[in-house]
């Protein structure tokens, strides 16, 4: 919960009147699967394919921060925040302590769910809606990234071309590395020219796991990476 309210101070200066501002000036919400901006006059998150009822940042605003849980995978820990429907933010955090199932609403059961499904080779798409965080660049360099299909991998210049920048692929990375919600924007398929492997948020050993997961799933390997979920707990 600090690291993520600390984040929202440092972008918006404040976690209630800074990050209601941002948003108010240039928030969005994208699917997984990435949408193009909408305007946003009102101050709300636009609704998406997924439904069309606006997103308010009400919550955003008293709290600093939607509802922060941990839960286990084959990688180790994952702490999420989900702020009515949306998720925020999405990252590995070892050593973390797991949240309760009880404590859990229908939202993050929900994205718990899917990364679940994901790691077990059943889910290849998220559904879960994402916040935009960032420069007008980089909200459009993880759009991109988040058009790139499961089992595959884009180059940082590749990113860069379809972002509309292709002279930026060093600012790609950058982007890429300060990413807030990894798995749903995956941005553990993009590598280096040639398919070298380079730097992840979540590190180079899990996005090295991660690519090759994906390719089993794809049968591109000859079996499956990942024990079965009851066994989750034991590894992270």
């Amino acid at each position: 919960a600090g690291e993520l309210c600390e984040f929202l101070h440092r972008q918006y200066g404040g976690a209630s009147s800074g990050f209601l501002r941002h948003q108010r000036r240039m928030g969005e919400v994208g699917s997984a699967r990435g949408i193009p901006r909408q305007e946003n006059p009102a101050g709300r998150l636009p609704g998406t394919h997924l439904g069309t009822r606006s997103v308010s940042l009400s919550d955003a605003a008293a709290t600093g921060c939607g509802l922060i849980f941990t839960f286990p995978t084959p990688l180790g820990p994952m702490t999420a925040s989900v702020l009515e429907g949306v998720v925020v933010s999405l990252c590995f955090s070892p050593g973390a302590a797991e949240t309760a199932g009880e404590e859990l609403g229908i939202d993050e059961k929900r994205l718990r769910g899917e990364i679940c499904d994901y790691f077990a080779g059943t889910r290849r798409e998220f559904t879960m809606r994402t916040l935009s965080h960032g420069t007008p660049f980089q909200r459009a360099v993880l759009r991109e990234i988040a058009r790139i299909p499961f089992g595959s991998a884009h180059t940082y210049q590749e990113v860069a071309e379809r972002a509309g920048f292709p002279g930026a692929a060093r600012a790609v990375g950058s982007s890429a590395a300060n990413n807030p919600v990894l798995l749903l924007i995956p941005c553990h398929r993009v590598v280096r020219s040639g398919g070298a492997i380079s730097g992840y948020a979540g590190g180079m050993e899990r996005k090295m796991l991660l690519l090759a997961h994906e390719r089993a799933v794809t049968g591109r390997a000859t079996r499956p990476l990942f024990s079965k979920p009851e066994r989750w707990r034991q590894k992270a």
